[in-house]
């Protein structure tokens, strides 16, 4: 098992995409959560390298922690096909990132950046190649 500290996102700035993720849509993070229609504890999932089948899981996000600029969290990587190819690419330092995928609308703004909504539902952090942040 390989387990790996991350920076998730990072709040009130746009990432490559233009895109921003208010603190505020996480912060439910740290308490009671709903996910996927139910009511946890603790949030824990597990997630894809890609965004296609559930053959393609290949880790497990836990230990959210907010602070006020941005969302950590540790993933643990599992011994899946994926799961193996991931850590082979973590091992090897090619660049790449846990980006959120949801759902919810979206705010455009003169300058091009968009803002996403408080009617955002956390899908899943897949891990996407390249970077997300300059």
């Amino acid at each position: 098992m390989m387990l790996y500290s991350t920076v998730l996102l990072k709040f009130d700035v746009p990432n490559k995409n233009n895109r921003i993720y208010p603190r505020s849509l996480f912060e439910y993070l740290d308490v009671t959560v709903r996910v996927f229609g139910e009511t946890v504890k603790e949030y824990e999932s597990v997630y894809e390298c890609s965004f296609t089948e559930l053959n393609q899981i290949s880790h497990v996000a836990t230990n959210f922690v907010l602070t006020d600029t941005e969302l950590r969290c540790d993933i643990e990587i599992l011994d899946t096909k994926p799961g193996r190819d991931l850590k082979m690419i973590i091992e090897r330092k090619c660049k790449g990132h846990f980006a959120p995928r949801g759902m919810g609308s979206i705010r455009h703004a003169i300058d091009g950046v968009v803002t996403v909504q408080d009617d955002y539902e956390l899908i899943a952090f897949d891990f996407l190649v390249g970077e997300e942040y300059d």
